[in-house]
């Protein structure tokens, strides 16, 4: 996880820890009748003596909201070194990346990362395209 996912995911809990202190109420009963949000422990919604409760329902809707689009920032977000380790270059993408390589010398030609042991994706490469490790 990186800088930018541990923000998702710092802001993603903050907020729903403010819409858990902070909650929809709505007034018991068949016919729904929402009272707008209000501090948990004090609401301060009364009607005809009849006090309103948490709406659940409405809250999960919310709470499914903020997490999904937290995970969609998180993909957004996501490493591309880590997407490079997941699918590493196969001989034929090599020779189609580099055709000036006679068939079958692929493996040799590209420099070999001393740290994970992975070919390079270029062949004047500075830095290994999976973990980063400088030549």
């Amino acid at each position: 996880m990186n800088k930018e996912q541990r923000y998702v995911l710092y802001a993603c809990a903050a907020v729903i820890l403010l819409m858990l202190l902070f909650p929809p109420f709505h007034l018991p009963g068949p016919p729904h009748y929402g009272l707008g949000y209000g501090f948990l422990l004090d609401p301060g919604y009364s009607i005809r003596e009849n006090y309103g409760t948490v709406d659940i329902g409405t809250l999960l809707v919310q709470w499914l909201g903020v997490i999904l689009v937290g995970a969609i920032l998180c993909l957004t977000f996501r490493d591309r070194k880590e997407e490079a380790q997941k699918f590493p270059l196969r001989d034929s993408e090599a020779e189609e990346l580099h055709p000036e390589i006679e068939k079958g010398q692929v493996e040799k030609t590209l420099k070999t990362c001393p740290a994970c042991n992975q070919p390079s994706r270029q062949l004047d490469a500075k830095m290994c395209t999976y973990c980063g490790y400088p030549f």
